[in-house]
């Protein structure tokens, strides 16, 4: 399904990076983000987060 939403730039540049890193699609990087947001699982860039 085809959507629109409205991104800050550094968000989607960061978001851009990090998919292309992975190998992957800004499309298949979001998806993941945004289901293992939805789970309460957390992200590769939670995941490690130090205080």
């Amino acid at each position: 399904m085809r959507t629109t939403l409205d991104l800050d730039d550094a968000l989607l540049t960061e978001a851009k990076r990090r998919a292309a890193a992975k190998g992957t699609t800004l499309t298949a990087f979001v998806e993941h983000a945004l289901a293992a947001a939805l789970a309460g699982r957390p992200t590769a860039s939670t995941r490690y987060r130090l205080a």
